[in-house]
C-alpha cells in the first residue's frame, strides 16, 4: 500500500505558481491550493490509482486531511472530513472541481 502522508513518487513534483501550491503528476496539475484558499482537483482524465494517491497525499500533507478522493463502483468522489476524520459529506469528482475546505 502506498504511503499517503506526504507528496512523493515517480513523475511527481510540488511547486508554486502565482501564489498557488501545486502538485503535478506527469504533465497534469492534479491538485492546487489556490491563493484564495480554495482547492482545485484535476485528474487530466486519468482515473488511475496513482493519480488518486497523489491527490490524497496532497490533501493529507497540505490540507490537514480535510478531504480525500475515494472510489466506489468505478466512480470517484471527494469526501470531506471533520477534525476527527469522519466523512461529513461527499460530492462527485469532476476534473477542475474547486471547493473551499471547512474543517468542522
Amino acid at each position: 500500500m502506498a504511503q499517503t502522508s506526504r507528496v512523493q513518487g515517480r513523475a511527481t513534483s510540488v511547486f508554486t505558481d502565482e501564489g498557488a501550491l501545486c502538485v503535478r503528476y506527469h504533465s497534469t496539475v492534479v491538485a492546487k491550493r489556490n491563493a484564495d484558499g480554495t482547492t482545485t482537483l484535476d485528474s487530466g482524465g486519468w482515473h488511475t490509482n496513482t493519480t488518486k494517491i497523489r491527490i490524497n497525499q496532497f490533501a493529507n500533507q497540505h490540507c490537514g486531511g480535510a478531504f480525500q478522493v475515494a472510489q466506489r463502483d468505478f466512480a470517484w468522489f471527494v469526501q470531506f472530513r471533520d477534525t476527527n476524520y469522519n466523512v461529513v459529506r461527499e460530492m462527485s469528482f469532476a476534473d477542475g472541481i474547486t471547493f473551499a475546505i471547512n474543517k468542522e
